[in-house]
């Protein structure tokens, strides 16, 4: 299905041209690895616009009668025109091979897209109907913000080469790391140094890569770099802090959920590690027992076939210990459900116990990476910069009226990727940490016990 797979992974925004991948976990001491590669300028011709709508006959307005702007759209109401269009090519299915991506282009100077910025859609151009698509795509709130670009692959197209990768990732060790850079409409390989390979212009030549490497990225999608790991201690940040000892902070708690018929709160698995923690260990709120490990984690995967989440689940004392609610600057937002739109462009925040309250943009929609021996599967990142202790951080949709809608936990913070801005805040996507154990968001609106007195 497009919506469940391809669309959380054909979206990632154009980043720095020198790839530097950083991978900075936790202030308990545990190494980053970071991945560094040659400059490189993007392989990709500028698509030809197609214009959409096609300009109509313009009305005069009648005399004496005052001319009203419109409304200009902010980032919500070109997320809907973005979901109205997913939702289109999820449906029609003799069109899904011609989607290349959906992304939101930013306006300098227009944080909130309503000064600027474009939705920009990307189609096939050697798709035998791909001109007939504009005219069938959905009514827009904005249809003068949406931009349409010809590119090469399609999304499907793209998802299969990053998972045929991915997953045979582990027996090659020349592999690093691997994603699909949306708006470039490609997937990028990032292989070990070696004397053999020839490089040309930043991308390594795949005839000089072993057979059976080269076989795996010979699709013509997929661009292989060259770059190295590097140690350097860094450390990432999140909302409430939490610890094994009293009076300690050593990370962050993500949001409640209900496991094994226990109210619950997930955080990142690598702090459990870090603590050495055991089940039924007493997890503190500064010197307040709230609960104790449940003896379930992970770290990311032995593999890159793997479930690479990083998520733990602490038991709480009970339902009164933990609210509904994550910290919002200064105030809370309610819980009430969950997103799966990996969108690049899409605004998102998380607070940290180290840090607080960051929004900005998602990044990377789906990247995979090899950090201190474990492999991190399907992780999106978001533009805000994490610091130590902020690991278990809730990621989460900002809605109206002071809700929120959860998409992740913060894993660790990383930077050089084509997709990211700098520093970003990488996080494991809720819905894969909730599939791995079959849990359940406890939201604002979940029953309450009565009672009676």
């Amino acid at each position: 299905m497009l919506r469940s797979n391809a669309r959380l992974l054909v979206t990632l925004l154009l980043g720095a041209l020198v790839i530097v991948l950083l991978v900075a976990l936790n202030s308990l001491g545990r190494s980053s690895v970071g991945l560094t590669a040659q400059a490189f300028q993007s392989p990709v011709e500028t698509p030809t616009q197609l214009p959409y709508p096609p300009p109509g006959t313009p009305t005069p307005s009648q005399p004496g009668t005052p001319t009203a702007g419109p409304t200009p759209p902010g980032l919500r109401a070109l997320e809907e025109d973005g979901d109205a269009l997913l939702d289109f090519f999820e449906k029609e299915l003799e069109f899904q091979d011609a989607f290349g991506g959906i992304y939101l282009e930013h306006a300098a100077g227009s944080e909130d897209y309503t000064a600027g910025g474009k939705l920009v859609l990307q189609l096939v151009r050697d798709h035998e109907k791909v001109n007939d698509i504009p005219a069938m795509l959905p009514s827009l709130r904005y249809p003068e913000r949406l931009r349409i670009e010809w590119v090469d692959f399609s999304s499907e197209r793209l998802e299969q080469q990053f998972w045929a990768i991915s997953n045979a990732a582990t027996q090659h060790p020349e592999l690093q790391a691997v994603s699909i850079n949306g708006r470039n409409n490609q997937v990028e390989v990032l292989i070990a140094p070696s004397d053999a390979w020839k490089i040309s212009d930043g991308v390594v030549d795949k005839a000089s890569l072993p057979d059976v490497l080269a076989t795996l990225v010979a699709d013509p999608s997929v661009i292989v770099r060259e770059g190295e790991i590097e140690e350097e201690p860094v450390a990432v940040r999140g909302g409430d802090s939490w610890s094994n000892t009293s009076g300690g902070s050593n990370c962050t708690l993500g949001f409640k959920i209900e496991y094994n018929n226990t109210y619950s709160m997930l955080t990142a698995g690598h702090c459990i590690s870090a603590l050495g923690m055991a089940a039924g260990d007493d997890v503190y709120h500064n010197t307040t027992k709230i609960g104790t490990y449940s003896g379930v984690y992970k770290d990311g995967a032995s593999s890159s076939s793997g479930t690479g989440i990083d998520a733990a689940i602490l038991y709480m004392n009970d339902f009164w210990t933990a609210y509904e609610d994550v910290i919002d600057y200064s105030s809370y937002r309610d819980i009430v459900g969950s997103t799966d739109n990996y969108v690049a462009g899409y605004w998102r925040c998380r607070t940290g116990k180290s840090s607080g309250t960051d929004c900005g943009e998602i990044k990377c929609t789906s990247i995979t990476y090899q950090s201190g021996g474990r492999w991190y599967t399907d992780m999106f990142t978001i533009d805000p910069d994490s610091v130590g202790g902020d690991s278990g951080s809730p990621v989460y949709r900002p809605e109206t009226n002071s809700m929120a809608s959860v998409a992740g936990v913060v894993h660790s913070r990383v930077s050089g990727a084509t997709c990211m801005s700098g520093w970003d805040t990488s996080a494991s996507k809720w819905h894969n940490i909730r599939d791995y154990w079959s849990l359940t968001l406890i939201t604002g609106d979940a029953y309450l016990p009565l009672i009676l007195k």
